[in-house]
């Protein structure tokens, strides 16, 4: 809840923060105020919004508090939380006080991952899904699986809307073997997969994959006779 109240000659507002808490925050003028109450408003909205009295608080310190805020959470979930802030968020800006975080260094850290123009993401970590519905994120099963890869407009443009249409509820990882299927069928080189899948080796590519390649048999033997045939033509 946020109001104005006119005190003399200036204008005094006043509004609840998402604790219950109260605060207050007095302006020459009346317009001033009401566009402060508009953004604040908009910031409680987003989530964004920051007590003033803590704006310098170091990120460090601030998430102490987070995880205790945590603790009905499930405790999978919490060790989630607690690994991520460890290992990805406090080291980049555990210093930086929560109320002067650049917003284009947050940008900068995301785009080490994520390179929207390239179309390349970095896989770092895997979901693992339990059996009550949550999920934990763990090290990818070996090094191979920390990895690039080239993404394409098919999730957003073509599975989300025909899993709907379907009314389906696979989730975009059950694709997993069908791309597999689908690159040896466009010629894609076991190498290449092997990188894309994140394979340790090229055997556990062949092993688990092998049984689509002698459908490429019969387009090698062709391809051998038109070559042949080219040779022989260009000879005489």
């Amino acid at each position: 809840m946020s109001f104005i109240e006119k005190r003399g000659d200036r204008y005094r507002t006043r509004f609840t923060d998402p604790t219950g808490q109260q605060h207050s925050r007095t302006f020459a003028r009346k317009s001033d105020a009401q566009r402060f109450l508009r953004e604040l408003d908009a910031d409680m909205l987003r989530g964004t919004w920051v007590d003033p009295r803590a704006a310098d608080t170091a990120l460090a310190d601030w998430t102490e508090e987070f995880v205790l805020l945590c603790r009905r959470l499930a405790q999978r979930t919490q060790e989630t939380y607690r690994r991520d802030l460890t290992k990805y968020v406090l080291p980049r800006f555990g210093t930086y006080q929560l109320g002067h975080i650049p917003a284009d260094e947050i940008e900068n850290w995301l785009n080490d991952e994520i390179d929207l123009k390239k179309r390349k993401v970095r896989v770092t970590e895997q979901l693992v899904w339990l059996e009550d519905g949550s999920f934990v994120r763990r090290e990818p099963k070996t090094a191979a699986g920390t990895r690039s890869i080239t993404t394409s407009g098919f999730l957003s443009n073509h599975f989300g809307p025909a899993r709907r249409a379907a009314g389906l509820t696979c989730r975009f990882h059950d694709l997993r073997h069908t791309s597999v299927a689908l690159a040896i069928a466009s010629g894609a080189h076991p190498k290449a997969i092997q990188a894309r899948m994140g394979h340790s080796s090229i055997n556990v590519t062949l092993d688990r994959y092998g049984h689509h390649f002698p459908e490429l048999d019969v387009e090698i033997a062709d391809s051998f006779g038109r070559q042949l045939v080219a040779a022989a033509e260009r000879r005489s």
